[in-house]
């Protein structure tokens, strides 16, 4: 079995080693939790899954030596999920889809025979490094139920998301993208009856351990998320949050926090206009709220609205002045309509104080390139491109910015640049050919290009949005 779970991972999944598996796991049986009369505790995992049989084998592998169980709950898979969940020695069962995710959790939770849960998603792993401080949480028999609130790394290529964190080799077999976001929950608890996940999406367990009066504390346990590197899936899955979330809203009356949840979905689908709209109830609701002006900030800028780009921006700045995700998406707008001086001496600023942003070297970058400073530019981008951050394409779509509001020029500039430093590409060459045409004629693009999400990001369980280069 171990060498069919390691062939599957190396060589990927067919049918003929899917039969395999099959036979040998119905001699094997399945992982099962057995009750220790050691002081050794048991603990089982908990999931819910739909046509997922892509990243599931990554996930069950990572954490089958630490677990005692594995339980997964399939929510109307399509694909191969089920039989790769059953090869690799999951306990599996349908359940129908009720547009809850709470409930089907809750499922999940009823099927658990170990004395801990953990909870993961079919995109995320532990990494085999943190197995010994998974098993010292879980190895003995807690006196009181106690839960574990674990950091998920929220792997994406959008440095501009709020609190992104560059890579930095900690996990060099786990780590994607260019960096990731965090965000923390309960995930790891004692299997009490009556700990169960609350609201129909975005569920969260953290209620019910409150009701319970049980402890929960922090761990040095990351969980690795790859869910944001997909962006179809991502688009997808926005979509039926973004549905779910609506019927939340009418449920709880304009709650505020399922406001802020909506909103953030309806930027993730790209549904700027509803995205404003949204986010100004919120800030009815909730003046100083600065991550919901800088938000609405991001939404008006994907728009091209760059005037209410700005003064949205600018009241996030004053409530919150280290809130350096509204500081991108204001220079983003006086760079591409204001004032080019004014984005350079906020980036300036910014960087004094963040001096290993990527998101603000980058638009400095752009911004000295396009403003004469070639030099200045020119550095930004030799320190950007030895950390890995692609340059050429983050270039390239700050000159379509500028083509969508006819900069001619000042795309023509900056593409010029990037050649002249070795950080072009196709795309940039084949814009550039087109911008001097258009000059060489005395015409624009008859066609705005349209204006680019380039470097953004978010995640569902906090407000993120920045534009960045």
């Amino acid at each position: 079995m171990q060498e069919i779970e390691n062939a599957m991972l190396r060589f990927g999944i067919d049918d003929d080693i899917l039969s395999a598996g099959l036979e040998v796991r119905k001699r094997i049986g399945v992982l099962k939790s057995v009750k220790s009369k050691s002081r050794r505790a048991t603990l089982s995992l908990c999931m819910i899954v739909k046509n997922e049989e892509t990243h599931l084998a990554k996930c069950l592998m990572s954490v089958k030596p630490v677990v005692d169980e594995m339980i997964v709950v399939d929510t109307g898979s399509v694909d191969r999920t089920k039989t790769l969940a059953t090869v690799l020695g999951a306990t599996v069962f349908d359940y129908p889809w009720t547009n809850d995710y709470s409930e089907a959790r809750n499922y999940s939770l009823s099927k658990a025979t170990g004395e801990w849960v953990l909870v993961l998603d079919a995109d995320e792993v532990i990494s085999p490094s943190d197995h010994p401080n998974l098993l010292k949480l879980t190895g003995q028999r807690p006196r009181k139920p106690v839960a574990y609130i674990l950091t998920t790394r929220n792997y994406t290529n959008q440095a501009g998301s709020k609190g992104w964190v560059a890579n930095e080799g900690q996990y060099s077999g786990e780590e994607a993208g260019q960096g990731w976001v965090p965000s923390s929950k309960v995930r790891l608890f004692v299997n009490h009856q009556q700990t169960r996940f609350v609201n129909p999406v975005h569920e969260l367990v953290e209620p019910t351990l409150e009701k319970l009066g049980i402890k929960v504390k922090a761990c040095d346990v990351p969980v690795h998320h790859y869910g944001r590197l997909d962006q179809n899936k991502l688009l997808e899955k926005g979509k039926e949050y973004f549905r779910l979330g609506i019927a939340k809203i009418e449920q709880t009356n304009g709650d505020g926090k399922a406001l802020k949840e909506l909103a953030i979905q309806a930027s993730e689908i790209g549904e700027y206009d509803e995205a404003v709209r949204i986010w100004k109830q919120v800030v009815a609701l909730q003046p100083n709220d600065a991550v919901a002006h800088m938000n609405m900030g991001f939404a008006h800028l994907m728009m091209r609205q760059y005037p209410e780009t700005i003064s949205a921006s600018r009241k996030a700045m004053e409530l919150d002045p280290h809130l350096r995700e509204a500081v991108i998406n204001y220079s983003a707008a006086e760079m591409i309509a204001g004032d080019i001086q004014t984005a350079i001496s906020t980036l300036e600023a910014l960087l004094k104080t963040n001096p290993n942003y990527p998101p603000a070297m980058g638009r400095l970058a752009a911004a000295y390139l396009v403003a004469g400073r070639k030099a200045e530019g020119l550095h930004c981008l030799d320190v950007l491109k030895a950390r890995g951050f692609d340059c050429a394409g983050a270039l390239t779509e700050q000159a379509q910015s500028f083509i969508a509001e006819n900069n001619v020029e000042s795309a023509a500039l900056l593409l010029e640049s990037a050649i002249e430093s070795g950080t072009s590409n196709g795309r940039s060459n084949a814009l550039l050919a087109e911008c001097r045409t258009r000059l060489a004629d005395g015409t624009r693009f008859s066609t705005p290009v349209a204006f680019q999400d380039y470097g953004t990001g978010s995640t569902t369980e906090s407000s993120t949005h920045a534009a960045t280069v």
